[in-house]
């Protein structure tokens, strides 16, 4: 049996212009914590995912890991979706956007969509997160497409 979703019930203080959303935030049962923000007047809908890993947690022989992974989350298929292209294509035919990026301390994705369409993009966006395949093929191509143009960068202005 897995842990229930336990619900957090805090006071927040909200400006007036901001009375009309609802407020959620719980536990999962893997841990993961989640805030909510509900808005029926938005035509757009959003998610967001922040990790607690960064490039300060890459490891001294392994510097960029972070976002390189962030990159392969990305490019790459999931258990569900294998092939890589359905997800991209899913968000952009409904005019929807997919992004991500590494800091020092956390790794974060997002996506905005027409609120319609928001289920099916928050089981894919879970699925890619959660359950995704990286093969050796996709961290190759991966990193030809971003390493070496940096390293070029390095080379015009530190040569």
């Amino acid at each position: 049996m897995s842990d229930p979703i336990i619900e957090y019930k805090l006071p927040l203080y909200l400006p007036i212009s901001n009375l009309e959303k609802r407020y959620k935030l719980f536990k999962l049962p893997n841990g993961l914590l989640c805030f909510l923000i509900s808005d029926p007047t938005e035509k757009i809908a959003s998610c967001s995912l922040t990790v607690a890993t960064g490039a300060f947690n890459d490891p001294e022989n392994m510097l960029g890991l972070a976002h390189l992974c962030e990159h392969m989350l990305l490019a790459g298929g999931s258990k569900e979706y294998t092939d890589p292209q359905i997800f991209h294509e899913e968000i952009g035919k409904n005019n929807g956007s997919f992004n991500a990026y590494t800091t020092g301390e956390q790794t974060t994705f997002y996506f905005e969509i027409p609120n319609t369409n928001i289920m099916t993009s928050n089981a894919q966006t879970a699925d890619k997160i959660g359950k995704s395949i990286l093969t050796n093929y996709s961290i190759g191509k991966k990193e030809g497409d971003s390493v070496l143009p940096f390293e070029k960068l390095l080379r015009i202005f530190f040569d």
